[in-house]
């Protein structure tokens, strides 16, 4: 699921303009985003983010970055999540990473 500020109409047109197949939830009002610590006051928008939510709601893992474009593979997910080869393994980056 993807969680993004902008309202319902215009989250409609990017997802059938995007092909996207997994739900899209729209959070004009920053609930969603403000609670799961994304929040960029800054612009008003959230942070890109992933965020790896457990069966009892509970985040398990998340990644956060400044920079849209800089977004980690499914492989590097993976493995920062322990899901990857035990061997590539590597420590969560300094920063937003908690």
């Amino acid at each position: 699921m993807a969680v993004v500020s902008d309202p319902v109409k215009t989250n409609r047109g990017l997802r059938d303009r995007l092909g996207l197949t997994f739900p899209v939830l729209a959070d004009p009002l920053r609930k969603v985003i403000k609670a799961y610590g994304v929040y960029d006051p800054g612009n008003d928008i959230a942070w890109p983010a992933l965020v790896l939510v457990a069966r009892d709601g509970r985040v398990r893992w998340r990644h956060v970055t400044d920079n849209y474009r800089k977004r980690l593979t499914t492989a590097e997910v993976l493995r920062r999540v322990g899901a990857g080869p035990a061997s590539a393994a590597q420590p969560a980056p300094p920063g937003r990473t908690p």
